[in-house]
């Protein structure tokens, strides 16, 4: 009876973007190394040459998700060159800016909000996803977190960061109920950067509190379970903090935060995420292994739903590891319910 307790509680899924193939890698050099001397007639071909395999692409990893009975399915994001790319590319008055370091040997191009955001630009995340191709009930979907996003960019037109992040706030909280409104049941939000400070040293109670506004506001989103994915840092010393945080979900890299600091709080009533797939590391996790951690997060912190996932984006990675760490996502599952 306890084990089936524990088996209906324990879930799933990946957390970020998926590894890009080959096929779609090629498809996008040819587009990028021809495609400023080409024909308007040949630079459409090369371009709709991309777009076919991302759709291919998609198509597989969405499949093989399902396959290994993930507790959310999400679109690869094929399409996306960062979190931000969906906000700099849909977003009025929000652009991408220089390419800026962002965890160990990982670059993005920070946004820059060059004035006041325009609250009805919604719609600007379901052009870089497949909505139509994920499963009913089971669609999750990424947004990056307000105080990341506000942290992450050049902020100009606000007179202080509170006001800033108000604005980002409820631009991310329309922009989720309408991916509920199209069918999506999971909204997971984005969160490096707390993680980050954090294992700096250079976090101050001042962060916390943006984060804890902002999550006020768009952590629960009517007819969807929410996320607070913290990742590329050790969130250990600050759990309380994001225990308390108005998310139904709260995601740790396990890579960096450790068991004991996990385990030493109680989850009751929350979700808990643990990223123990390292995302950054060709090498492959023991599914066994996954399996005994888990079992003992759940006897020791009891949070009402547990999940494994990969600590962050499997892109990473590169195609075919993005697959053999889906594969043991999938065995770590059958392991767990080898007990039933």
């Amino acid at each position: 009876m306890i084990l089936r307790w524990f088996i209906l509680k324990f879930g799933a899924y990946l957390t970020g973007a998926f590894g890009q193939s080959d096929a779609l890698f090629i498809a996008r050099n040819e587009l990028s190394r021809r495609g400023e001397t080409a024909s308007t007639e040949e630079r459409r071909s090369l371009a709709e040459a991309v777009d076919r395999q991302i759709l291919a692409d998609t198509k597989a990893v969405i499949e093989a998700q399902q396959t290994a009975g993930l507790s959310y399915v999400s679109d690869p994001m094929s399409k996306w060159f960062s979190i931000f790319h969906p906000l700099t590319q849909g977003v009025r008055n929000v652009r991408e800016g220089p390419q800026n370091p962002w965890a160990k040997n990982l670059f993005y191009n920070w946004p820059i909000i060059d004035s006041p955001l325009n609250q009805e630009d919604v719609g600007f995340t379901e052009k870089f996803v497949h909505l139509d191709l994920l499963p009913t009930g089971r669609a999750a979907v990424i947004l990056p977190s307000p105080y990341t996003v506000l942290m992450a960019s050049d902020v100009k037109g606000y007179q202080d960061q509170r006001s800033a992040l108000r604005d980002i706030t409820q631009l991310l909280y329309n922009e989720a109920r309408d991916l509920v409104k199209k069918g999506v049941a999971r909204i997971q939000y984005d969160e490096p950067v707390i993680a980050m400070k954090q294992s700096r040293g250079s976090l101050e109670e001042a962060d916390i509190l943006l984060l804890q506004q902002a999550m006020q506001y768009c952590g629960k989103i009517e007819g969807a379970t929410t996320s607070l994915h913290t990742y590329f840092g050790d969130v250990g010393a600050i759990i309380p903090a994001l225990r308390d945080i108005p998310v139904d979900c709260i995601g740790v890299d396990g890579t960096s935060t450790s068991m004991k600091d996990i385990i030493a709080h109680r989850w009751d009533g929350k979700e808990l995420a643990v990223g123990f797939l390292d995302s950054q590391s060709a090498s492959m996790e023991n599914p066994d292994g996954l399996a005994d951690k888990i079992k003992m997060i759940m006897d020791g912190a009891t949070p009402s739903r547990l999940f494994l996932t990969p600590n962050t984006s499997t892109e990473y990675l590169g195609f075919t590891l993005a697959m053999q760490k889906l594969e043991v996502l999938k065995r770590a599952m059958e392991r767990l319910r080898q007990h039933e």
